[in-house]
């Protein structure tokens, strides 16, 4: 295994599959992760913010920019923006609420009693390795090989009853769990996801599969690797659709 501290880029332009490459697989085809187009939306680029803001707190002023409401319609406002623009040169901006929302993110999951614990170990190292004779890749948010866990923060709107355990099955997220578990030699019972309310008041809640979504995503796991092993080997392209899963539910602590 090889393991690194490298740069978004230099770890996206590997060739190695991921686990998000599986999850697409996993509810797709070969076909459609071949072909996909990557584009950043303003989700990610929120996303990844509020995983900057929780586990590297003292980058995130570093990179993101607050830019306060100015009237544009004035000649006043529009010198004001530029000047703002001017200071933002090189930094990702988030207007004034969203970027105040981040930081509210952040802050309650650092003053979560659990969450906390998890978001405390090795941030942001690449693993390059192979598994089953695939060249495979994972970035784990946070981890800690001693204790035996690993740490992945997920935004949701809201947190209820049912919308943990939906988002879990729609966005594969028990795949990747599983994934990284496997890959990492780490149970996967010991993966942690930490949800995070991106509406007020901004609840965390710290999350492990269940037994039913461990099953589960260990299928799909496999048969989403073995699939990306047979397209290497042949060059065939599967294009059939997988079949849909039945939803379950999370262990919330």
């Amino acid at each position: 295994m090889k393991k690194a501290f490298d740069t978004n880029s230099e770890y996206h332009s590997s060739k190695a599959i991921s686990a998000s490459g599986l999850k697409k697989i996993a509810s797709s085809s070969v076909f459609d992760y071949l072909n996909q187009i990557n584009k950043e939306t303003d989700a990610m680029r929120r996303g990844t913010a509020i995983h900057e803001a929780i586990y590297e707190p003292e980058n995130f002023e570093k990179n993101y920019y607050k830019m306060p409401k100015v009237d544009g319609r004035t000649k006043e406002g529009k010198a004001e923006k530029l000047i703002h623009l001017d200071l933002a040169k090189n930094k990702i901006v988030f207007d004034e609420i969203e970027y105040n929302t981040i930081l509210k993110i952040a802050r309650n999951v650092r003053e979560h009693e659990l969450a906390k614990k998890y978001i405390t170990g090795i941030i942001e190292q690449s693993h390059y390795f192979e598994y089953n004779d695939v060249q495979c890749r994972c970035r784990p948010d946070c981890f800690d090989s001693v204790e035996g866990w690993i740490s992945d923060v997920k935004s949701i709107r809201n947190i209820n009853g049912r919308s943990i355990p939906y988002e879990i099955k729609d966005r594969n997220y028990d795949v990747q769990a599983v994934a990284y578990s496997e890959w990492m030699n780490i149970p996967v019972e010991n993966f942690r996801f930490i949800f995070c309310e991106t509406n007020h008041p901004f609840k965390v809640e710290v999350v492990a599969l269940s037994n039913e979504q461990i099953e589960r995503g260990t299928k799909r796991f496999k048969d989403a690797l073995n699939k990306w092993k047979f397209y290497l080997e042949t060059g065939i392209i599967e294009t059939i659709p997988a079949n849909d899963y039945a939803e379950d539910g999370a262990k919330i602590f």
